[in-house]
């Protein structure tokens, strides 16, 4: 049975080979307004965060990259669940996956993750001896392995 989440790099790497890292990046987007995660989703901060994203990564916007915000925690499972991207076609592409709605109160922040960009479609996330691994918005990290 595999682990959940990992703390650190360092466990996964004690643990496995044939490592290919899918994420390049953790960040932190500044919000305008308070906001709380409630399992809604809010079109206003969607745009706050589409505007940062898109003005800091242009050409992503010409590529048509999805964002996936995680509004609820069964939605950040889905969000960051590989197996699950891979079967849900509306699931499979995305650059940027944002929230954490383990978080709980008001917030002016919002963490983000990049997926690098030949696994913005983790459907190439294929290769059965290797093991993918991939951080999370609550700087934890996952991996995924081909069966």
């Amino acid at each position: 049975m595999l682990k959940k989440e990992y703390n650190n790099l360092d466990e996964i790497k004690s643990e496995y080979e044939n490592i290919i890292i899918i994420t390049e990046k953790i960040g932190l987007i500044p919000i305008n307004i308070t906001f709380e995660y409630d399992g809604k989703a809010n079109s206003d901060i969607r745009k706050i965060i589409q505007n940062k994203l898109f003005t800091s990564y242009p050409e992503l916007k010409l590529m048509k990259a999805g964002i996936h915000i995680a509004w609820s925690k069964p939605r950040y499972n889905e969000l960051f669940n590989l197996k699950h991207r891979i079967k849900h076609p509306r699931y499979t592409r995305c650059a940027f996956t944002v929230g954490n709605p383990f978080k709980e109160g008001e917030h002016t922040k919002m963490p983000f993750i990049y997926w690098k960009r030949q696994f913005h479609d983790v459907s190439n996330c294929n290769e059965p001896n290797a093991t993918y691994v991939y951080q999370t918005t609550k700087n934890t990290w996952k991996i995924f392995k081909c069966l």
